[in-house]
């Protein structure tokens, strides 16, 4: 197929960028106006067990008003599109991976048409031996439904609610054809039966690649139309694939080239897709006694928050066990201890929903007996941090952690030659305890002043008399060195303390002149600067940012910004680890250099799309006995 944007194939939909663009400013002399789209088809009445529910159960912010449509629309027949003006490639690519990435993100399948129940129909056929599992409902359980429509509305072309439906059809039909050199199509192949819901389960890994025959897969997608169903899967499939009967099933076995018997059906109300063995095996359990009887599964889906778009189990010792027996068996790879693989948590679980002003998601696993026990607790970093910071990574208790984390990999025979060589090194500072058990929070922070960006360590000392020890040791090193290292040390003193600054001379010679071979905006000398006072151990690039860290008075820290106080309530406030980041103020730094680019279409073409996002944040914490990571990218509608 062309890549031409105006060609299409067969009966696939006319792709028109400008449906989820803003308009361009001013018409293209002698062009026709913003085509009209024509949908032919028998309404169907939607299912009242799917209707919508009234309002979001979690409503974290403002949302766009979501109205439901009237009547669901079955597109029947192409869409009828009157030529417009042509977009150029680089719109198209531009509009279809933003499509497609908020698709992703939502974990695929947006074109459900009412928010459906919050239980899975998949899980329960997957094998009670999955090692890994993962689902998608694309039939938008729960509050997903309106929430995404909210979601979605602070994106171009996608105010109006009644078309979102049509929209992602049209986004799909192109995605799909375009994947498949325009052979197959969404609307017509597999709309009509797909049923929203998919699940993938691994239950064996090959030991090596000539047993990669013993790797077990199962596909299962739940489907409305059997016989659609398996039409499609035989219309994707090389060579003739055979049907033969298998008790109350027809199963069809496919080519394959590897060894792998492949095979498919179509039964109580799922696809089944895998090797032979696994999709006969679903089939004896009829739906029961699967990976939903597993109690470490229900466990790990019950630890996950609200209705889900997607979701991953993982069973951790199995699945390490067999990356074990994989290495071993292929000669490659350290080989990992019993006594560790015994301290991993039973399972992982995760999960991605959507807000009406973000998509969230969860990371939960079990908190393994000797994990090193932080305590959680609100940021003291961001208190010492300018407004301006464009990215905070936090984590408490470093010292300890980093401490009780040597220790144990220590007792590990593959790890025991490296620890000893980091023990080695720290006794030159007076052991690891003087040279990091002072640690307590720290903190990689980087800030910009509106024009350049500047970045460093931040710590908060558990003994601030070991820091400063530790501080002058290095001060000692310093001056032993002296000019053989190439590098001058200079003191300045100010606020309550000395900036100790090491200057390293020019930073382009340092890189052998490859910055200014590369046009890099970067000149002067690389220096590194260094302070402890405030209650806090400084580091970083050059005096200025030192002193734009000393300088925060309160008030005027990032920690009283209402943008990081809403990203942290959001993911906990109250946390072993955080990470913020300013994706709109980082965007606005970079926006510049990108326009400057020659022939840079970026603020038609990319910019609306990625404007709406705003803030992505994270956080780890306990609940309970198990630990988990929460995190939040959030969107705004832009000024």
């Amino acid at each position: 197929m062309s890549d031409d944007v105006g060609q299409t194939g067969g009966n696939v939909p006319e792709w028109r960028p400008e449906a989820i663009e803003p308009p361009m400013p001013g018409p293209t002399p002698g062009a026709e106006p913003t085509p009209d789209v024509t949908v032919a088809g028998p309404i169907i009445e939607p299912t009242p067990a799917l209707a919508a529910p009234a309002a979001p159960v979690i409503e974290p912010g403002p949302a766009a008003a979501f109205e439901p449509a009237v009547a669901t629309v079955a597109v029947t027949a192409p869409v009828e599109v009157r030529q417009g003006p042509r977009p150029s490639r680089a719109r198209w690519v531009v509009a279809g991976v933003i499509a497609l990435v908020i698709v992703a993100l939502s974990a695929t399948g947006l074109f459900a048409l009412a928010g459906a129940s919050g239980s899975s129909q998949v899980a329960a056929w997957a094998p009670t031996d999955s090692i890994v599992y993962t689902e998608i409902r694309g039939d938008l359980p729960g509050d997903q439904r309106q929430n995404l429509g909210s979601f979605l509305a602070h994106f171009p072309g996608f105010a109006d609610q009644s078309s979102l439906d049509a929209k992602l059809d049209e986004a799909f039909d192109r995605i799909v054809g375009k994947a498949s050199n325009d052979k197959h199509d969404w609307t017509k192949e597999i709309k009509p039966w797909f049923g929203g819901q998919v699940g993938l389960s691994v239950s064996n890994l090959p030991s090596s690649a000539a047993k990669a025959k013993d790797t077990h897969v199962l596909v299962v997608a739940s489907q409305k139309d059997p016989a659609a169903a398996i039409a499609w899967t035989k219309s994707i499939a090389s060579g003739t694939p055979k049907d033969e009967s298998y008790k109350s099933a027809t199963l069809t076995v496919f080519d394959t080239s590897n060894g792998v018997a492949a095979a498919a059906t179509a039964t109580g109300g799922v696809l089944l897709i895998g090797d032979e063995a696994s999709v006969k095996s679903a089939v004896d359990r009829g739906g029961k006694d699967g990976l939903t009887t597993v109690a470490n599964f229900t466990t790990a889906m019950s630890s996950l928050s609200g209705d889900q778009l997607s979701r991953t189990y993982i069973d951790m010792r199995a699945y390490f066990a067999a990356l074990k027996d994989m290495a071993g068996s292929l000669g490659d790879g350290p080989a990992v201890d019993a006594a560790l693989l015994a301290k991993l948590p039973d399972w992982f679980a995760s999960g991605t929903r959507v807000e009406s002003d973000a998509i969230s998601g969860e990371l939960v696993a079990p908190i393994p007996s000797g994990a090193p026990k932080v305590v959680d607790k609100p940021s003291e970093i961001a208190k010492h941090v300018p407004a301006t910071t464009l990215a905070l990574l936090e984590a408490h208790d470093v010292g300890t952690t980093l401490q009780t984390g040597l220790a144990e990999a220590k007792k590990q025979t593959a790890y025991a030659d490296s620890i000893a060589k980091i023990e080695q090194a720290a006794a030159l500072l007076g052991g690891l305890d003087n040279t990091i058990g002072w640690i307590g929070d720290a903190g990689i922070v980087v800030t910009s002043d509106g024009k350049t960006p500047g970045g460093g360590l931040i710590i908060v000392p558990t003994d601030t008399k070991k820091a400063d020890q530790f501080i002058t040791q290095i001060k000692n090193l310093l001056a032993l060195a002296g000019g053989s290292s190439g590098a001058t040390v200079k003191e300045e003193p100010y606020g309550s303390g000395t900036i100790t600054t090491v200057d390293f001379g020019d930073i382009n010679k340092l890189m052998g002149g490859s910055l200014s071979a590369a046009g890099s905006p970067l000149t002067g000398n690389a220096e590194l600067s260094f302070t402890n006072q405030g209650g806090v151990v400084i580091v970083g690039v050059g005096p200025a940012w030192v002193k734009s860290i000393v300088d925060v008075k309160p008030g005027s820290s990032l920690a009283d910004q209402a943008r990081y106080k809403d990203a942290m309530a959001r993911v906990g406030a109250s946390n072993a680890s955080s990470l913020f980041l300013d994706i709109a103020a980082t965007r606005a730094l970079a926006e510049p250099l990108i326009a400057q680019q020659p022939g840079s279409n970026y603020a038609t073409d990319v910019k609306p799309y990625v404007a709406p996002f705003d803030v992505l944040a994270g956080a780890t914490s306990t609940k309970g006995d198990n630990g988990i990571i929460t995190y939040v990218l959030t969107v705004t509608k832009p000024q």
